[in-house]
């Protein structure tokens, strides 16, 4: 996942890049969109975001977490997810 500056406002975008894909081994990108909360308002932002699967499916994923960082510094983002696929009815 690469993700663009976190604006003024707490929006972001970027590309999430994924193997997991039904035409094989190559990489895909695909756009996201999100927003997060302030680090300066809470120690332990808040964030979600919206990956669009346009280059290889109809579906949408949306993600919410939490970003967290180590004893050792290093930054991880908690996530929880869910993908929707188009379907007729």
């Amino acid at each position: 996942m690469e993700i663009s500056a976190l604006a003024d406002d707490g929006g972001f975008q970027g590309e999430y890049l994924t193997q997991v894909t039904l035409a094989g081994g190559c990489t895909r990108i695909s756009p996201l969109r999100g927003a997060q909360q302030q680090p300066s308002e809470v120690a332990w932002p808040t964030f979600a975001f919206t990956v669009w699967w346009d280059t290889f499916s109809n579906a949408t994923t949306a993600f919410a977490g939490q970003c967290f960082v180590d004893a050792s510094g290093r930054e991880m983002l908690s996530t929880m997810w869910l993908l929707r696929e188009a379907v007729g009815s």
